[in-house]
């Protein structure tokens, strides 16, 4: 897991056929250029999702677990209260990470997006208890 700065991120998403928005807040948002198929998912099954490197957002300009009460000796939130930005190379660590946001998170700070460094599936984590998983048609 690394710490990534909004500017690297974003050379690194727009290698990916998604759509950048990002509003005068701060606030980003993302769609997917190509026709990709929607739908929600359970936390449990984001290990079906391959990867070799994934990227994950905070979708406002602060971290999205900056006001959040968490175990200080996790390694996972406590980046994720101090990161908007976080690069993941261990499933382990992506899955820890989903989990936090969608078991915390009750308004759109802490809302987040993930994406495989591939471009071949994108996530909303979102304070509404629901993980949407975006993925290309094969």
């Amino acid at each position: 897991m690394i710490p990534l700065s909004e500017r690297q991120l974003l050379a690194n998403v727009a290698l990916l056929p998604v759509f950048t928005e990002r509003f005068e807040d701060g606030t980003l948002r993302f769609e997917f250029h190509r026709r990709y198929t929607c739908r929600d998912i359970e936390v449990s099954d984001l290990g079906l999702l391959a990867f070799s490197r994934a990227y994950l957002v905070g979708k406002t300009e602060q971290p999205p677990l900056r006001d959040e009460a968490f175990d200080p000796a996790d390694p996972v939130a406590t980046a994720l209260a101090e990161h908007r930005a976080l690069q993941f190379d261990a499933a382990s660590e992506l899955h820890s990470a989903v989990c936090h946001l969608a078991n915390l998170g009750w308004c759109v700070d802490n809302d987040a997006y993930v994406f495989d460094a591939e471009g071949r599936w994108m996530l909303h984590v979102s304070h509404h208890d629901t993980v949407t998983l975006y993925e290309r048609h094969a």
